[in-house]
């Protein structure tokens, strides 16, 4: 029911097209993961701050760091990347362009 403005009617529409989109959102969401966790590669994902925000199971086993605990980190903690032949520490790839943007910011 409205009055003569039709304001509520228009705000029940709304909030059912909310509701829509965020379902429609969950299950991009819910596909996407699902999508992660079956790649046979190692995908750890990371924010624009370098760090983690998710990992598949290819990944968790790589590390030895479970998704939990790998969640909130460095990638460069959990993820360490050697010379084959000195075994010395090598710069993430990745890091670089994180590095640049926040010296330009």
């Amino acid at each position: 029911m409205s009055d003569a403005t039709g304001e509520p009617d228009r705000l029940v529409r709304e909030n059912e097209a909310l509701r829509s989109r965020v379902r429609a959102l969950e299950a991009e969401a819910e596909r996407f993961k699902t999508t992660l966790q079956s790649i046979g590669d190692a995908v750890i994902s990371v924010d624009t701050g370098g760090n983690i925000f998710q990992m598949n199971p290819v990944a968790q086993t790589l590390t030895g760091w479970g998704e939990p605990e790998a969640l909130g980190q460095p990638l460069a903690r959990v993820f360490r990347i050697v010379n084959e032949e000195t075994q010395a520490g090598v710069e993430s790839l990745t890091w670089g362009p994180w590095q640049a943007r926040s010296s330009t910011s």
